[in-house]
């Protein structure tokens, strides 16, 4: 099974800032002082200027957070336009250079978009005459659904034994398997499931014969998992000091699964599909410059920490990784000490950003998770 996806609607639109840059000549000024003593006012000449067409650039897959599969233009549903085609048919294109056009008139016709996007990821428009535009969906209005997602399989007849329910299952599921059943007029759900053994067995058990469903729980890491408090404050603040003192943080990762969860141990990795441990991967790129970000020290027993600089797809970033393999059950927790942080005046509140990658049977992060971090004065004693 695949990611789940999103289909969202947008629009786009261009304005100027103001009234529109008219012609500043002298014969265009006497036009406009000449209709003006008639009692006309007459605004200036733009040539047009509104009209001129841009193109607009939706997606960009050199992006690993964008988040664009494709859309379909205003509302033409028979063609589906994506960055990423390889084999294009009528019904399936890549978009071309002019595929998005968008003016400054107050006359365009319509302007929206139907999108198939990845809901934790971003969406980039670029026109080339202003700064890439990113959009994104608000977490609280995905993440609850996302966790809730189940996909339940037709299981029966199964021949098993009465002491336990045994069932071959796939090794990498992306989620949490369980049993669920009608039993009379009640449903039930059994999270263990045991494993099977292709072993002879010679003594025999009573047996049982079932007609069920093997369900499969999406399983995500969510916000409330993570945590990230002042150690002296206890609260989620940094102080405008050189003291660093002050500003030794704890950032503390619990397994809200309510399964345990493995964790691979080896070198900590900065995003997907690179081979390494299962890794968090964290930045303060809201709140301080890359250069005070540099020269943190974080440490966890048994863990490895790495610092990555900024590159042109990424910001810079600490990550940490497992030395070797562990498990970590329900509702444990793993505590990470962050010191060394000094903050400069004028620096503001912003959030703290945890991803996770390389995690088996959770999909890589694709939007990071937020925690809102306080930035202020220190306060007398």
């Amino acid at each position: 099974m695949g990611r789940p996806l999103a289909v969202v609607r947008a629009s786009r639109d261009l304005a100027v800032q103001g009234e529109p840059a008219s012609r500043e000549s002298w014969p265009d000024l006497k036009y406009q002082v000449d209709q003006y003593d008639d009692g006309t006012y007459i605004a200036g000449n733009d040539y047009q200027f509104t009209k001129v067409d841009f193109p607009v650039k939706i997606g960009n897959i050199s992006q690993t957070e964008d988040g664009l599969i494709g859309y379909f233009k205003d509302e033409d549903y028979g063609t589906f336009y994506a960055p990423a085609v390889k084999n294009a048919t009528d019904k399936v294109l890549p978009p071309g250079p002019n595929n998005l056009l968008v003016n400054c008139s107050e006359d365009q016709g319509s302007l929206e978009i139907s999108m198939l996007i990845e809901p934790r990821g971003k969406i980039h428009a670029s026109t080339g005459i202003l700064p890439v535009k990113s959009i994104e969906i608000p977490p609280d209005q995905y993440l609850d659904a996302l966790q809730k997602l189940q996909l339940c399989f037709l299981t029966s007849p199964i021949l098993t034994s009465k002491s336990g329910l045994s069932l071959p299952l796939p090794s990498q599921t992306g989620g949490i398997w369980s049993w669920v059943e009608n039993e009379g007029s009640a449903w039930s759900s059994k999270q263990q499931i045991l494993p099977v053994t292709v072993d002879a067995v010679m003594n025999y058990g009573s047996q049982q014969l079932l007609e069920g469903w093997l369900n499969l729980a999406n399983m995500i890491l969510t916000g409330i998992s993570f945590s990230i408090l002042n150690n002296k404050a206890g609260k989620a603040v940094l102080y405008i000091t050189n003291d660093a003192n002050l500003n030794a943080l704890t950032f503390k990762y619990t397994n809200k699964t309510g399964v345990p969860l493995q964790l691979l141990g080896g070198h900590p990795v900065s995003g997907s599909y690179i081979e390494g441990g299962s890794s968090f991967v964290f930045n303060f790129e809201e709140i301080f410059p890359d250069q005070i970000l540099a020269g943190l020290t974080v440490n966890a027993d048994g863990w490895s920490s790495k610092y990555f600089p900024i590159d042109e797809d990424s910001p810079a970033v600490w990550a940490v990784a497992p030395l070797n393999n562990m498990t970590l059950a329900a509702n444990e927790s793993i505590s990470f000490s962050i010191t060394g942080i000094t903050v400069p005046a004028g620096s503001q509140s912003g959030n703290f950003q945890v991803a996770y990658f390389a995690f088996p049977d959770i999909p890589d992060s694709i939007a990071p998770v937020l925690l809102a971090i306080n930035v202020q004065l220190p306060t007398s004693k």
